[in-house]
């Protein structure tokens, strides 16, 4: 009876340390979706900004272009 009580202990040991290390690994998947999700705004920030300095470089190139000819 003893050494299937060890058994059973040694088993519902392994299950605690799976459970732990599936705690662990969605928690680190929960980081990096955050982090990827901040990474998407900051990105879009960037590219709308650029568009934004892309479409007044071509205002103004415009404008020039006009004086000039």
């Amino acid at each position: 009876m003893t050494r299937i009580e060890t058994k059973l202990d040694g088993h519902n040991e392994a299950h605690s340390l799976i459970d732990r290390r599936l705690d662990k690994l969605e928690a680190d998947s929960a980081t990096q979706r955050q982090l990827l999700s901040a990474f998407q705004v900051r990105a879009a920030t960037v590219a709308s900004i650029f568009a934004g300095f892309v479409a007044i470089l071509g205002a103004v190139g415009d404008h020039v272009w006009s004086l000039l000819f």
